[in-house]
């Protein structure tokens, strides 16, 4: 049967859709809301402080959730936290290496936020003018926040600071690269439509395959499509009436978009579902010269 290959670019989008399906950013995925309010941001920032440190990142997602559950989920209360008890929750969560400095740092930028922006980094967001060159050299000043940890805030946030787009951090390249979706944030970013919003899920989905190690999962499939002069003949098929409705339906069908033959392929009542979802009938039917029923 000749058959006619999905370009590699309807390929890309394909996989790219799915990934991006749950409609969840990284830190969403597991359990952090991603909103534009003060505390959800602030617990966007130290997640991404924890998940820059070396190990598993297990470790750092428990690691924050446990400074959340403790109450600490905002940048005042974080400051007003003892570091005795910050360096108790963290090592209960299985922090390792220097836990009395991370404790001490994870301190010192909840005083630096509240300090500096009333604790509310949408206040950083407002100095920088929506600047994103400036809103990332902001970023950088707090304590503990580097480049990688910018890197991993913005690829949250840049859902809800759309200027800041497109960020992708090193684990989603290292998975986009692998997966041949592309080998920039530029190239994700076509591939997610320009969409900050869709690209920040794009990019999280690509995080956790990389993070968790879920290739054989992420890989797309060959689509085949079958050209539209393949037609299956069956009794009754072959009037001219019925030929010539097949022959308008075909067209019409072939002549939408590439990307609508690949959402409708996995449509499982075929691509007329919505409009008729009960087109079967077990009584006999012919058709008569016109077309209409008997």
């Amino acid at each position: 049967m000749p058959t006619t290959l999905i370009t590699p670019v309807e390929d890309r989008k394909r996989l790219a859709r799915r990934l991006a399906g749950s409609g969840r950013g990284f830190a969403e995925q597991y359990g952090f809301r991603v909103t534009n309010n003060p505390a959800s941001l602030f617990q966007v920032l130290y997640l991404a402080v924890l998940l820059a440190r070396r190990g598993d990142f297990r470790r750092a997602l428990d690691g924050a959730r446990a400074l959340r559950d403790e109450g600490w989920d905002s940048a005042a209360r974080l400051a007003r936290s003892l570091h005795e008890d910050r360096v108790r929750v963290l090592r209960a969560s299985g922090q390792r290496g220097d836990v009395d400095a991370l404790a001490s740092a994870l301190g010192d930028l909840g005083r630096s936020v509240v300090e500096r922006y009333r604790g509310d980094l949408r206040r950083l967001r407002a100095v920088a003018h929506h600047d994103p060159v400036r809103e990332r050299a902001l970023l950088a000043e707090l304590p503990g926040v580097d480049d990688q940890v910018v890197d991993l805030f913005l690829r949250e946030a840049q859902a809800l600071w759309r200027e800041v787009a497109p960020v992708a951090d090193r684990r989603a390249l290292a998975a986009a690269r692998r997966l041949g979706l592309g080998r920039s944030a530029n190239d994700l970013a076509g591939l997610a439509s320009g969409e900050s919003e869709q690209l920040a899920w794009l990019v999280g989905a690509l995080a956790r395959v990389d993070l968790e190690h879920r290739y054989a999962e992420g890989r797309a499939q060959p689509v085949v499509a079958t050209p539209r002069s393949w037609v299956i003949f069956s009794p009754g098929v072959a009037h001219p009436n019925v030929m010539r409705g097949r022959s308008l339906s075909s067209s019409a069908t072939w002549s939408r978009p590439a990307w609508s033959m690949v959402v409708k392929s996995n449509w499982p009542l075929g691509k007329y579902w919505r409009s008729s979802p009960l087109v079967f009938s077990l009584l006999p039917r012919c058709q008569g010269l016109w077309g209409s029923q008997k």
